[in-house]
């Protein structure tokens, strides 16, 4: 039997309510699942016409009402429209492409089990995962050798389906789904951490012997990273316009759709001796504008079409690009800004890595050093040295803080505070690279 709302209630558009045999029945044409869709409430009058306005609200508003269909919705349906909602956050620049990225890596190891596991019964659809789901997928993480982050990977489908549990993004899984991962990855990792007591994996006196045993090539490209700890990516759109007054300016670019990591710029006070290794046209492949270019090979290479451009050049060339593009989305952006570094003959961030592999394996470090290490080596002999925390986070573009007090302290002894860390901890680094420029060969080159 039809049923009419309480009296001073709103009686929903689309939604009949009918009453039912203890329970109430709500029914409705749902332009989402292409069919007439049910739905039972176990409660009184009150709660059917609440939960039959907000049906009413999502069809009037989505197409779709969401409900008991919701179920029906696969895996690895889930995870394609939670991606391609990402990207289209990316798209407007509220969410990094790198984000989604690392999103889609994380969801692969989700979809691999569920596809190679034979996920049957009730769970093949998401909407009615459980927490017994979950720890099969939890345990299926924990096997896996390679797999750093398993905790990471439980965060995102986390995040996932408290995405696709609001109404306001088409409820893809029914109202009364209860997130079994709620309250399964805020707890730490079982994974031992190392003491932070130890030394850093790599250590000044390591540094310096990076610094001798390079080829000229890797001299020019690492010595950067050992000294501020930059991150790959903020290499490959240096250019030598961005050495200014002694320092290295490491900003974002908006013209090229460029942030740092964190929307942070920095200002690295450089030694003297690294300035002149940078601005040295003595470096081999060194041809153009950008600071760091890619190796020279044996013959020449041939002439990139936008070699040479300065910073404006750079911009001007990726928008006369983007302007040819009929739609324009992130990853759009993303490729054409790497084409015009890679057509200026500029480094790419895999290859930073390849350069920083094969001095590693030169020296004979194990295959677990890598590049970010050089970043705990900064944080470690700038905190070692004294060097006031907000100085620290400046230079490693860290967030300053969102206390009241952040916006009243200027950093006005930015040099002061480095040059005298570095005298106090990495003096044998910096003699190191003093004796590379001062050797024979290197003037030579």
């Amino acid at each position: 039997m039809r049923v009419q709302p309480p009296p001073g209630f709103t009686p929903p558009d689309k939604v009949r309510v009918y009453a039912r045999n203890g329970h109430y029945l709500l029914q409705w044409w749902d332009p989402g699942a292409g069919r007439t869709l049910n739905e039972r409430v176990d409660g009184d009058l009150l709660d059917a016409f609440t939960r039959a306005r907000q049906l009413d609200g999502n069809l009037a508003s989505l197409g779709r009402g969401g409900g008991v269909h919701a179920t029906q919705i696969t895996h690895t349906e889930l995870v394609t429209r939670y991606l391609q909602a990402l990207e289209h956050r990316a798209d407007s620049d509220n969410l990094a492409l790198s984000t989604v990225k690392r999103y889609r890596g994380a969801l692969g190891h989700y979809l691999a089990y569920t596809d190679q596991h034979a996920v049957t019964g009730k769970a093949r659809y998401a909407g009615r995962v459980d927490a017994a789901f979950v720890a099969r997928f939890r345990a299926y993480l924990r096997s896996i050798p390679s797999l750093a982050g398993p905790d990471y990977v439980l965060s995102v489908v986390r995040a996932m389906y408290l995405w696709a549990a609001e109404p306001s993004h088409g409820g893809l899984l029914p109202a009364a789904f209860v997130n079994p991962l709620l309250g399964q990855v805020t707890r730490r990792s079982r994974r031992q951490r190392p003491s932070l007591l130890e030394a850093p994996a790599v250590t000044a006196e390591m540094a310096a012997e990076l610094i001798r045993v390079s080829d000229d090539y890797q001299l020019r490209l690492l010595a950067p990273v050992v000294f501020f700890g930059l991150r790959p990516s903020e290499l490959c759109l240096l250019t030598r316009e961005d050495i200014q007054g002694g320092f290295l300016n490491v900003y974002c670019v908006a013209e090229l759709d460029h942030a740092t990591k964190g929307n942070l710029d920095k200002r690295l006070p450089l030694p003297q001796s690294l300035q002149q290794l940078l601005l040295s046209d003595k470096t081999p492949g060194v041809r153009g504008g950008l600071l760091m270019q890619r190796r020279p090979v044996a013959g020449g290479r041939k002439t990139s079409r936008f070699a040479g451009l300065d910073k404006v050049g750079l911009i001007d060339a990726y928008r006369c690009l983007l302007s040819k593009e009929k739609v324009v989305t992130a990853k759009t952006r993303d490729t054409l800004r790497k084409a015009v570094i890679r057509d200026a003959g500029g480094v790419s961030y895999k290859q930073v890595y390849t350069e920083f592999g094969r001095l590693r394996k030169k020296v004979g470090w194990p295959d677990t050093v890598t590049l970010k290490d050089l970043r705990h080596l900064f944080a470690t002999f700038t905190h070692d040295a004294g060097m006031p925390e907000r100085y620290r986070r400046f230079l490693m573009g860290h967030a300053p803080g969102g206390e009241a007090i952040v916006d009243y302290t200027h950093l006005a002894k930015v040099r002061e505070h480095y040059d005298l860390a570095v005298q106090r901890e990495f003096a044998g680094v910096l003699e190191a690279l003093q004796q590379r420029l001062n050797a024979p060969l290197y003037n030579a080159a």
